[in-house]
């Protein structure tokens, strides 16, 4: 026994509460009786009983009927006490479980009927490897990580499940301290093998975990070198996965730098360092890479293609996609469903969606198609406003008799939106399954539509909703219902969710200030337009641009603030941002109203200059600034 362990027992944890669960007296009869087989009650026929107790996680008759055996001539095992502690951990019950642990390992004085001869007898138990296994796998459930080490040390010899279930409490007592015990482990020669196996699991389902962090996967493969156990393919292989899971692209690629120079990469290497390369968006080395596997020998099959298929893809590079996946059928290696979502993904991505359609056809000649390749061309059709094909390929999807998901909703109420049906989005919306609640694409698409409408009470619904379903706005949901509020000239609420966007973690971007701006020229509020644009705006480092002084000029232009839409014309080249037709007519309608007419003229005369053609409207205005003030002789400059 480790101290570590013995004092833990010497606590006495298990012993108050193994006794305060032993009420065995009458009510533990019909407990025995159904462990009897054939009228005959034996050790085996109580452990299975023990089991089935546990499995109906009734942890208090497990106690009741190990109490009751001895009564009945009949003397709990190790295999009673190792069905008793599995059981209660099936049932979520790790502390019973110890109890039952600590209880065999006591020297149990067995009290039997008075006159038994038996009676007064001392058994010891001694654990097997199962009850150890079962132990320390109850000690990672309850995270009592000390427990689980001094338990794996006690054991005469471990085996895998083991040394498994004891990084496993480490793990979730974020504790390391496994490494440190090598010494104290004595890992034999057999032994060390087992630890690799151990060590190479644990990295494996940090890599196949994406909420593990990566460091815990480096760690573990660092300390490897330590507890003196040999890294091999598995172990870089492991580590890399997670590292690149993690974001952590550069530190892959050195550690399948380090693999390379011991000769033991292997196409699972290859692919993961190809995928390492994708999230750094350096198509061109994992193109490299997938050639460099030929020159060393290394057989190359689809998922490395695929790999490089969405390097390319992630780079936006949909040429290189193409090209590579028409390399793919030249050669051996065929195609499969997952290359041609990439290719059409990259398509997608880059507007390119006849080419989406061209190859979603080309695959249903090849593959069977999934869901995800009917999203993948749903959402190339959406991006490029294509908004027939995309319900036809929904409703083909359908006749195949595949279940659209939310992607798919998603995908076809983005695509009603930008193609101006917006009744057809939110009847969409509202149809989406009760198992796919709507998540916060859903509702920035559904309040685009509103926008489009001009629905702004459904837009408000909606962003209510959203609370109640636990579906927290973005920047995105906050911009889509002002700018809903402002089309339908509800500017109240345009501020109010401005203000609670500012009140929220979220930073307003530049479309939640121009629609605030734009909500003020409707309201005639020309000191908060000058206000969001000259104060807010540089507060949270937006930049303005042509949309956000065009507001701004014709709110102050709205209210006859002639001399606020000079200084604001001014200011514009001096923030870098060209007027344009809308900037001039606002600024010579300010003059005109103003009956200052020479610099109504004066602007009108300076748009070619600035490379503005003038229009009817302008015209209009400077003839109506010529008119207000009686200036009939200076309408020939206007000629020309």
């Amino acid at each position: 026994m480790t101290l570590r362990f013995l004092a833990w027992r010497r606590a006495r944890k298990w012993h108050g509460t193994f006794a305060s669960l032993r009420h065995v007296k009458a009510g533990s009869k019909h407990l025995v009786e159904g462990s009897s087989r054939d009228g005959k009650v034996d050790s085996r026929s109580c452990s299975v009983n023990i089991s089935s107790l546990g499995r109906s996680s009734v942890w208090q008759d497990i106690c009741q009927l190990l109490e009751a055996m001895p009564g009945l001539l009949v003397h709990p095992n190790v295999f009673s006490y190792t069905a008793a502690i599995s059981s209660c951990r099936r049932g979520a019950h790790w502390q019973v479980a110890l109890c039952f642990f600590g209880a065999m390992q006591d020297n149990l004085t067995i009290n039997l009927p008075p006159g038994s001869a038996l009676d007064g007898i001392v058994v010891a138990l001694k654990p097997n490897v199962f009850s150890f296994n079962a132990a320390i796998s109850c000690a990672a459930d309850g995270v009592q990580w000390p427990l689980a080490l001094g338990l794996l040390e006690a054991m005469p010899t471990a085996e895998v499940i083991s040394f498994n279930a004891a990084i496993a409490a480490c793990d979730k007592g974020n504790e390391w301290q496994f490494i440190e015990y090598r010494q104290c482990l004595k890992i034999s020669a057999d032994q060390a093998s087992i630890a690799l196996v151990c060590f190479n699991s644990t990295i494996s389902a940090f890599a196949g975990d994406g909420s593990t962090p990566w460091e815990r996967a480096l760690e573990l493969f660092t300390a490897m070198a330590v507890a003196e156990v040999q890294q091999d393919v598995i172990s870089f292989n492991s580590t890399m996965s997670a590292l690149q899971l993690g974001s952590q692209w550069q530190r892959g690629l050195n550690l399948f730098a380090q693999l390379t120079m011991r000769s033991a990469a292997d196409v699972v290497s290859y692919s993961v360092a190809i995928s390492c390369s994708q999230r750094g968006r350096h198509w061109r080395f994992a193109l490299l890479l997938y050639d460099l596997m030929a020159l060393r020998s290394v057989r190359r099959d689809v998922v490395c293609a695929n790999a490089v298929m969405n390097a390319c893809q992630e780079a936006e590079q949909w040429q290189q996609v193409l090209k590579f996946l028409q390399r793919m059928g030249q050669a051996v290696l065929q195609p499969n469903l997952l290359s041609f979502i990439s290719a059409i993904t990259a398509c997608g991505r880059s507007s390119h969606w006849q080419r989406a359609v061209d190859l979603f056809a080309s695959a249903d000649r090849e593959v069977q198609h999934s869901v995800v390749s009917f999203n993948a061309t749903i959402s190339s059709l959406e991006k490029g406003g294509q908004w027939q094909q995309a319900m036809q390929l929904f409703q083909s999807m359908q006749r195949r008799g595949l279940q659209p998901t939310l992607v798919s909703f998603n995908a076809m109420i983005s695509s009603f939106e930008k193609g101006e049906r917006w009744q057809q989005g939110l009847l969409l919306f509202h149809a989406i399954p009760a198992t796919d609640q709507p998540d916060i694409i859903s509702f920035n698409a559904a309040m685009s539509c509103c926008e489009k409408g001009q629905r702004w009470s459904e837009a408000l619904q909606l962003f209510r909703m959203m609370s109640q379903v636990s579906v927290q706005p973005d920047v995105i949901s906050y911009s889509a219902a002002i700018s809903s509020f402002e089309k339908a000239s509800e500017w109240q609420l345009a501020f109010q969710c401005f203000r609670a966007l500012c009140d929220s973690k979220l930073r307003p971007n530049l479309i939640c200030f121009n629609t605030t701006i734009s909500a003020c020229e409707k309201a005639g509020s020309w000191a908060e337009a000058l206000e969001f644009l000259l104060a807010e705006m540089p507060r949270a480092k937006v930049l303005p641009d042509i949309v956000s002084f065009n507001a701004s000029l014709s709110a102050c232009e709205k209210l006859q603030q002639w001399s606020q839409v000079l200084d604001l014309f001014h200011l514009m080249p001096l923030v870098a941002i060209q007027p344009d037709i809308v900037s001039f007519c606002a600024t010579m309608s300010s003059c005109e109203k103003a009956s200052l007419w020479h610099k109504a003229l004066g602007f009108f005369s300076a748009m070619p200059k600035a490379t503005v053609q003038p229009t009817t409207l302008s015209l209009k205005i400077a003839v109506a600034a010529c008119e207000r003030s009686g200036q009939w002789w200076h309408l020939h400059r206007l000629r020309h």
